[in-house]
């Protein structure tokens, strides 16, 4: 599940792709999906970078208690340096 979430990241430009070719084939991966709808957005990828991936215990605050507060980190840390 999680290695289908970052690639699905890297496709939406959410996560950067790790290498030049693989931010390539993010491109053309789109365009193949999106050939039959020429009115689809060009795709806006992220400059090459690098993602982390935090099990959810090493945040602060440790592991959510419900499925109710299961995003309640979603989009709230930005790794810098």
């Amino acid at each position: 599940m999680l290695e289908h979430v970052i690639k699905r990241g890297k496709e939406t430009g959410l996560i950067p792709c790790e290498t030049e070719d693989e931010r390539t084939k993010c491109f053309a991966d789109y365009a193949e999906k999106h050939a039959s709808h020429p009115d689809a957005p060009a795709l806006i990828l992220p400059p090459v970078g690098s993602h982390w991936v935090v099990d959810e215990s090493e945040l602060p605050g440790g592991s959510v208690s419900s499925e109710n507060d299961s995003n309640y980190f979603f989009d709230a840390w930005e790794w810098n340096d």
